[in-house]
């Protein structure tokens, strides 16, 4: 997943931390979901091994690890998205009775790409990879 920031956010709310910042899904071990109110809302991301941010909106923009949010239609499409993700992530596919008549080499490439997508953890790909070599 990638967090963008414009230079002018931030520059002023963000210590200076601009650019983007790239987070591999099955790095985050926990998400806060804020809808905008009466103050902007977010989507802050805990990553493993760090230490939550529990300060409310005020310390969350000054957080690298959250995006805010002033519009509740754009904070319902991220949310729908990410919630798909924790979702796909929880039941990854399963490469069985869809994979049939595909050479082992296609289904590799298949595999490759749902780890690359964040579908499949490092652990799910290489005990497909093992099953299907074997096969093969």
């Amino acid at each position: 997943m990638v967090i963008r920031r414009g230079l002018i956010w931030g520059l002023v709310f963000q210590q200076g931390i601009k650019g983007d910042k790239r987070i591999p899904f099955s790095s985050v071990s926990a998400i806060q979901f804020k809808p905008p109110g009466l103050m902007k809302g977010y989507i802050q991301f805990t990553l493993g091994g760090a230490v939550e941010n529990t300060g409310g909106v005020l310390s969350a923009a000054h957080d690298e690890n959250t995006v805010l949010f002033s519009s509740e239609i754009e904070f319902a499409k991220a949310r729908q998205f990410i919630e798909a993700k924790v979702a796909a992530k929880n039941h990854p596919p399963s490469l069985s009775a869809t994979e049939h008549g595909l050479t082992v080499a296609e289904q590799l490439e298949k595999l490759a790409a749902l780890l690359d997508r964040g579908l499949v953890t490092r652990d799910e790909f290489n005990a497909q990879k093992e099953k299907l070599l074997l096969r093969g």
